[in-house]
């Protein structure tokens, strides 16, 4: 699937729901799809990529866009990202370069500020560092320019699901 298909039907969807009150996920989700089915009157889509546009799509405006499938993965234990184009896996030990990127600056940085706005925190140039926790209890650490050079970094460090006992 092309990133520019996901592009222009995200776009015309930020469009749609730009000025409108509270959505929730279900009328979000009805909104994509209708999306989704006017675009697949112009060119064809398998059920298969309607189905991941929805998914890839919705996650992007209410989760956390790419890194959402990693954070549902109970094999892996950190993820870094080091700038957009560089995201590491941390799973049974070993960590991993992965091929899933950011595809602009800009979205890295809406996803930072979706994490740190959901735990009541702010992150900016002037305050560039950023300690807390998810709402699942994952740390995350995120520093930003001018400390970080090369482009935004953030760490998430997940715990295991499994409570260890003696």
């Amino acid at each position: 699937m092309k990133e520019n298909i996901l592009d222009e039907i995200s776009r015309n969807i930020k469009e749609e729901i730009a000025f409108r009150d509270e959505i929730t996920d279900e009328e979000l989700k009805r909104i994509i799809c209708s999306e989704i089915i006017r675009y697949s009157s112009k060119q064809f889509l398998s059920a298969e990529e309607k189905n991941a546009l929805l998914i890839k799509i919705f996650n992007q405006l209410r989760k956390m866009g790419i890194l959402e499938e990693l954070l549902l993965d109970d094999s892996i234990s950190e993820i870094m990202i080091n700038g957009k184009d560089h995201v590491f896996i941390e799973k049974e030990g070993r960590i991993e370069e992965i091929s899933i990127h950011f595809h602009t600056h800009e979205e890295l940085e809406n996803m930072i500020q979706k994490m740190v706005s959901k735990v009541n925190r702010t992150v900016n140039q002037a305050s560039p560092i950023v300690d807390a926790r998810l709402l699942d209890g994952s740390r995350f650490n995120v520093v930003l320019d001018p400390v970080a050079i090369n482009g935004p970094i953030v760490t998430i460090r997940k715990f295991s699901r499994e409570v260890l006992t003696i």
